[in-house]
């Protein structure tokens, strides 16, 4: 209809009327899309998506909807809730890679972020991934998620556990010794009477 008719909302008009008679038509559905993007009307495609995940069925065809949905929340409307419902829904059943790669990016961009939840999302995406790189052995990405828990976390007993976890990392998996070095007189800073600490400081 688009190409016949002289404005977009007049196509979109009519795309609605489809879909109420038809809900399941994918010319409209596709059209719909394709207008709301171009008029970014995220909102209304934050509605189209949402309406097509209740009516799919297939496991493929409802990961393919869950992230272009997580897309919009992040990329249009900052509602890094939302993303992360979405990023979490497909991960914990499939480590899609490119899906986490676009969990992991966000959380790179939540650590300068002004977002008065941030704080909470970033939370959320560590619980996310943190499983997935210590399965995958995704060592580098490991030891950045936990710098960001660690500069989030306000107990001094996990602080002191998470800079432990960094150092052996980086020593045993990344021959870092100076990196492993540093995370260590970080905890040590912080309970310099850990013994423990201090003879695994000492070698």
């Amino acid at each position: 209809y688009e190409d016949i008719l002289e404005k977009s909302d007049d196509a979109i008009r009519i795309y609605r009327s489809v879909l109420e008679v038809e809900g399941n038509n994918q010319d409209a559905l596709q059209a719909l899309e394709r207008l709301y993007a171009a008029n970014n009307m995220w909102g209304d495609l934050v509605s189209l998506y949402e309406s097509e995940l209740d009516s799919a069925s297939d496991a493929d065809e409802i990961k393919e909807i869950r992230k272009k949905l997580a897309e919009v929340c992040n990329s249009h409307l900052g509602d890094y809730g939302k993303a992360i419902e979405n990023y979490r829904e497909i991960l914990n059943s499939d480590h899609d890679k490119d899906v986490t790669g676009a969990a992991d990016a966000l959380l790179k961009k939540l650590v300068s972020s002004e977002d008065e939840h941030a704080c909470e999302h970033r939370a959320a995406l560590c619980e996310l991934l943190e499983p997935i790189y210590t399965n995958d052995s995704a060592i580098p990405e490991l030891v950045s998620l936990l710098r960001i828990k660690l500069q989030d976390c306000d107990d001094n007993y996990e602080r002191v556990d998470i800079n432990r976890r960094i150092a052996a990392l980086l020593k045993d998996k990344l021959e870092d010794n100076q990196g492993a070095f540093d995370a260590l007189k970080a905890a040590l800073q912080i309970d310099v009477s850990d013994e423990t600490l201090r003879n695994d400081f000492e070698q």
